[in-house]
């Protein structure tokens, strides 16, 4: 997917329409792998040129814009899509947005309205890939960092493809963080009773059993731990602008984590005495 050039597929009822789409392109930007007059010939030949952005008619013969994106997004998950129609209907707009359509213009296209829109999309795509290419990085670090305050031992990366694992079973104490911005996704922190607790202690200076100071306290460290390594993303990638929501936590026998087919990558710190384990996955990065 990761093209200097975006790969742009028509899909219009109008060869005059597509025509004006094709003219109205940047040609620097964006190269045109193919369109379709209709839904049918849409989903024939749009999974196999597995194009980056669909500009997408709104009216199509025996089918409409909105049926025709659903059943593209069903066959092509970080597909994009623009909407076009003659009528900016309210309610239409609301369906669109409903199933993930990008933006939504009016005709007749008026080319510099197509350049902003697709401008805003090319930046966009640039800058999820940068996030795609450092994310790792920054929370690795991030969470080295801090466990080194309370844990002398290392990081690994472990293998981040949900192929290889299906499931991880987590040790009774979780923490969930998500975030939102130019992409979308979350991150869980995994940690056992013994490691929390020697986590609380380093932030105090001294031991405790109170449980649900433990949680407060592991809440905290995970929100330092996603916290710096978003502001290192939003620092180093200009226009990320990720924010994060409140943690949420789970705590209890037979836990189990099911790992994302999305975009995602595990860190573990394991030795005799500790125990963490933390997965951070992207959803596709549509706001």
């Amino acid at each position: 997917m990761w093209l200097d050039k975006l790969k742009v597929f028509i899909v219009d009822d109008s060869k005059f329409s597509i025509q004006i789409i094709k003219d109205s392109l940047d040609k620097e930007k964006f190269e045109i792998v193919g369109s379709a007059l209709t839904e049918k010939e849409a989903l024939e030949k749009a999974p196999e040129l597995n194009p980056d952005l669909v500009t997408m008619d709104m009216t199509l013969r025996k089918s409409d814009g909105i049926s025709c994106s659903r059943k593209l997004f069903a066959r092509i998950p970080d597909l994009n899509i623009i909407a076009m129609s003659s009528m900016k209907d309210e309610d239409i707009i609301r369906k669109a947005k409903a199933e993930g359509i990008f933006d939504y213009l009016q005709k007749p296209i008026d080319k510099n309205e197509l350049d902003e829109s697709l401008n805003q999309f090319f930046n966009y795509e640039k800058i999820v890939k940068k996030l795609k290419n450092k994310y790792k990085i920054a929370f690795k670090e991030s969470l080295e960092t801090n466990i080194k305050r309370a844990l002398d031992t290392g990081v690994e990366t472990l293998e981040s493809s949900s192929q290889k694992k299906a499931n991880q079973e987590l040790s009774g104490l979780s923490i969930i963080i998500g975030f939102i911005g130019k992409s979308k996704g979350r991150i869980i922190l995994d940690t056992s009773k013994k490691t929390a607790k020697k986590i609380t202690t380093a932030f105090l200076g001294r031991e405790t059993d109170d449980q649900s100071f433990i949680m407060d306290a592991l809440n905290e460290f995970a929100n330092i731990v996603v916290g710096n390594a978003v502001s290192m993303l939003n620092k180093d990638i200009s226009g990320l602008n990720l924010r994060l929501s409140p943690p949420t936590t789970f705590h209890g026998k037979d836990l189990k984590f099911s790992f994302p087919k999305s975009e995602n990558t595990s860190f573990v710190v394991e030795s005799e005495d500790d125990y963490i384990f933390m997965n951070v996955s992207l959803e596709g990065g549509k706001n």
